[in-house]
């Protein structure tokens, strides 16, 4: 396929509104100098895959919720060359300077202020293509990321090279490359993940992640419970909570899948219990759908609800705590 590359200037908000959401995406654009305002825009696309690169004199750029509402979900990365701006996303607003890198997710309301003007880059890309959770990405958007520290600098490399030689390259150069920047963008992401937990004293980790270890198993018959509510609940954010658990080898959603199966198949290992329905036992212990709680139970003890207690009550087996065994950072 034959990359698509688009290039012109504007010298009034309208006419740079309409250019830029023909050639990358849909923004309402408005300033408070319209009698000198400029703009310009080279886009280059492959795949689903935008590399543009925009020059703009101040301006605010507003994606609303009538421009989401059918938006499949695409990730920008912002790499500012000169100037400044701002994202805010979600109540969250990031300054961005020279070198600096920020994210935003087009299929929710956006904005982007330039109080004077920038020259900047922009890697727009399916969020499919990067193997995060939803949550870890809202995490990170109206985010300020440093290009000196980290990845940044191999970041910063990459694109500026590529927005230098891009359009010299076969479509099937370009389509790899740009492929080979979203995967790097990806890594770079769960990088900026781990990076509040890292820097933390290992006693210190230790502490907080039996915290609040200690408050899932509390809220573990909660079937709603979800990482916003621990995060906050624990005076952390969601991105830190995501970094410590990933630090134990587990997912924050994994982890309470395990606890819950645990203390199901300690419940129907309790003779005390066992008048007790096996859909009365799962839903006791935080799952909702007791059809995907049987396949769970199953894939992780071997047997089906019913025949795992069957099995435990004849054998007399002890109602202790299951198998897993908890991992600590």
């Amino acid at each position: 396929m034959a990359p698509r590359v688009f290039a012109e200037q504007a010298k009034d908000p309208g006419s740079w509104g309409a250019m830029v959401s023909s050639a990358l995406l849909a923004l309402d654009m408005e300033t408070d100098q319209p009698e000198s305002f400029t703009a310009r825009i080279r886009n280059r696309s492959q795949g689903g895959i935008h590399l543009a690169e925009i020059e703009a004199s101040g301006h605010a750029a507003r994606r609303g919720a009538e421009r989401v509402a059918e938006d499949a979900g695409s990730l920008v990365l912002c790499h500012v060359l000169s100037g400044e701006g701002y994202i805010i996303q979600d109540g969250r607003q990031a300054q961005l300077g020279p070198g600096d890198f920020g994210f935003y997710q087009t299929a929710r309301p956006v904005e982007i202020v330039v109080p004077t003007g920038f020259n900047i880059l922009f890697l727009k890309f399916p969020q499919s293509l990067v193997t995060l959770s939803t949550l870890q990405i809202a995490d990170l958007v109206a985010e300020r990321l440093d290009s000196r520290s980290g990845l940044g600098p191999a970041m910063a490399g990459l694109l500026g090279g590529l927005n230098s030689v891009v359009d010299t390259l076969s479509p099937e150069l370009q389509m790899l490359t740009l492929h080979n920047a979203v995967d790097l963008t990806s890594t770079m992401m769960r990088h900026e993940l781990a990076a509040t937990v890292s820097a933390e004293p290992a006693g210190q980790k230790r502490v907080r992640f039996e915290s609040i270890a200690a408050y899932i198993d509390a809220q573990l018959h909660d079937p709603d419970l979800t990482p916003g509510r621990i995060a906050a609940a624990n005076f952390v954010s969601v991105r830190y909570l995501h970094a410590i658990f990933a630090e134990s080898g587990e997912t924050v959603g994994s982890w309470m899948r395990t606890r819950r199966l645990d203390r199901c198949a300690r419940d129907l290992r309790d003779p005390r219990l066992a008048d007790s329905p096996v859909s009365v036992v799962s839903h006791r212990n935080g799952f909702k759908n007791q059809s995907y709680f049987s396949q769970l139970f199953k894939e992780a003890m071997g047997q089906a609800p019913a025949e795992y207690r069957a099995a435990a009550l004849k054998e007399g087996r002890p109602a202790v705590h299951g198998p897993h065994k908890k991992e600590k950072p």
